[in-house]
């Protein structure tokens, strides 16, 4: 090797690295840059449009769209026990969704937070029926043997991206539908209880404890709120957010900074998975109190809307969540008041997500018209603590 001359630098990527940023992975960019720049006003009008779009179908229903309106919102927030099982769902909600934001800003677009959610709620379950210890310790240990659970198998996901080229989309897809039947089956066999499909259920000393009495709402809600300050902590005061926000932004731009994307993708897998897993065991101390083998109804594929809606932000994730949990739980009341089906608030949620990712597309060539450059997203910039050395 010759003394004297700094190595030569490619000005452009090799033809595989090419390839890779011009097709999938040019798509993921141009995604997490749409997802996060919307402003609040966009995601208000998606939710107002979308709630004006369904009355169509209330109509053709025979319901009074104002009566089962009205029934939906005090199905929500018309008592203090409703409030409680909204913020409860919501609570289940925001941790999903934290989960799914922090892995797709880097860019790592694990759709497994269902598989993640069962197998947290697994993992809580094992503890707390089958430990006999003190019941403070043995409730502090089932939510971390849930984030452990979760985040394995999330990082099972990184690993089949990392050593064998496996897409995470593929790979975190096909593993939700393995965790579903590994639950289905230990329900049903090794942890089976009086009847089939349920594990024992958890002593009443192991759930966690309820806030308000009269209420369902359990002390779960707190670990919600402070995993957000964490995680907004995180994605902008630290070496490894900044990591995290560049890798997700333009990992060319991360490589030349010597940031190792495939050791941010393996440990973002770790702690997505893991917010994903402490939902699961989260709602099983906290609501359930018993593993059964249909535990969740999607709930992890509903949280990715969540997390789009939020803009991959805590803060906005955090009030996606409320919105949503409020439509799960006053759609069953708006079914029994105005005997509409309580599908309906699914289709009312699938219709928010729609129209804001169609605001998005429209927003965007508007931008081009304009003259913006809607080119490849720019690296953030470092977190104040690195800037001032």
């Amino acid at each position: 090797m010759s003394v004297g001359h700094p190595p030569v630098v490619p000005e452009s990527p090799p033809p595989a690295e090419a390839e890779e940023a011009t097709g999938l992975a040019a798509a993921k960019l141009r995604i997490v840059a749409a997802v996060t720049h919307p402003s609040l006003w966009g995601r208000l009008a998606a939710v107002l449009l979308a709630l004006v779009l369904a009355l169509p179908v209330f109509l053709a229903s025979g319901a009074n769209p104002g009566e089962a309106y009205g029934a939906l919102l005090n199905g929500s927030f018309g008592s203090l026990r409703a409030l409680g099982d909204v913020l409860n769902r919501a609570d289940t909600f925001l941790l999903l969704g934290l989960g799914i934001a922090v892995c797709i800003r880097s860019g790592f677009f694990n759709v497994g937070a269902e598989g993640q959610l069962w197998l947290g709620a697994l993992g809580g379950t094992l503890v707390a029926v089958y430990w006999n210890g003190p019941p403070a310790l043995v409730v502090v240990a089932s939510l971390v043997a849930g984030f452990t659970f979760g985040a394995l198998w999330s990082g099972l996901v990184a690993l089949l991206k990392i050593v064998a080229k496996v897409d995470e989309l593929i790979g975190s897809l096909m593993l939700n539908y393995v965790a579903i039947l590994l639950v289905g089956y230990l329900t049903f066999g090794p942890i089976a209880a009086y009847r089939a499909g349920q594990s024992e259920r958890l002593p009443n000393e192991h759930w966690l404890p309820t806030l308000i009495p009269g209420t369902r709402l359990h002390a779960g809600i707190l670990i919600g709120v402070a995993a957000v300050g964490l995680i907004w902590l995180l994605l902008n005061r630290t070496t490894f957010g900044y990591e995290i926000r560049t890798v997700g932004a333009n990992p060319q731009a991360a490589r030349f900074a010597g940031i190792n994307s495939n050791w941010v993708i393996a440990r973002v897998s770790l702690l997505g998975g893991g917010l994903c897993g402490l939902a699961g065991a989260n709602a099983i101390l906290g609501v359930q109190h018993v593993l059964l083998d249909n535990f969740s109804t999607g709930i992890g594929y509903t949280a990715i809307a969540v997390a789009l809606l939020g803009s991959l932000s805590p803060g906005g994730i955090m009030l996606a969540a409320v919105l949503f949990g409020a439509l799960e739980i006053g759609a069953s009341n708006m079914q029994y008041v105005a005997k509409v089906p309580a599908a309906l608030g699914g289709l009312i949620e699938g219709l928010i997500l729609v129209l804001f990712l169609i605001g998005i597309t429209f927003a965007r060539r508007g931008a081009r018209r304009g003259g913006a450059s809607p080119a490849a997203p720019v690296a953030p910039a470092a977190p104040r603590a690195e800037a001032s050395t």
